[in-house]
């Protein structure tokens, strides 16, 4: 099976977003005014003002636990010059370009790039849960990096 040219793989995991999250709490905080609203003008009885401001608070303690976890997301790209990806422990971004590694080493959940200067990235797999992608992103490294050293000593 060929390995396409480019790799473009984004994460959308669990929790959703900040942007999602804060979504909801607006909703959330909108819902609980409006059922304050409406139960000041009796437009509401007791029992639906009290169901309606308890669902409201209840989804605004969702979304703010929501944003309290919510994580940056994980994105891996690969092209034929770089690989692209975002850290598992910071959201520091990783640009690696081919030219500058040595080898990378492929275990289950990730993979241990090394440069030249001996310097080691991890690139971790653990939330790509589709092993088929698993072994596609590894299967493109290894031809591409094989591809570049028959290259390299094809020039010399």
């Amino acid at each position: 099976m060929k390995t396409p040219q480019t790799i473009d793989l984004k994460h959308e995991s669990w929790p959703p977003s900040r942007e999602t999250s804060m979504l909801i709490l607006i909703l959330s905080l909108a819902t609980l005014m409006l059922s304050l609203v409406l139960s000041m003008f009796n437009w509401l009885n007791a029992n639906a003002t009290l169901i309606t401001a308890g669902a409201a608070l209840l989804m605004t303690l969702v979304a703010i636990y929501l944003i309290s976890i919510a994580s940056p997301k994980h994105y891996i790209y690969l092209n034929h010059e770089e690989i692209l990806f975002k850290r598992d422990k910071d959201s520091e971004e990783v640009c690696l370009k081919f030219d500058g590694l040595a080898y990378f080493e492929t275990r289950f959940s990730e993979i241990v790039f090394s440069t030249k200067e001996a310097e080691k990235f991890v690139l971790p797999l653990n939330y790509i849960s589709n092993e088929k992608k698993r072994w596609q992103i590894k299967e493109y490294l290894r031809e591409h990096l094989t591809q570049r050293k028959q290259n390299a000593f094809a020039f010399k």
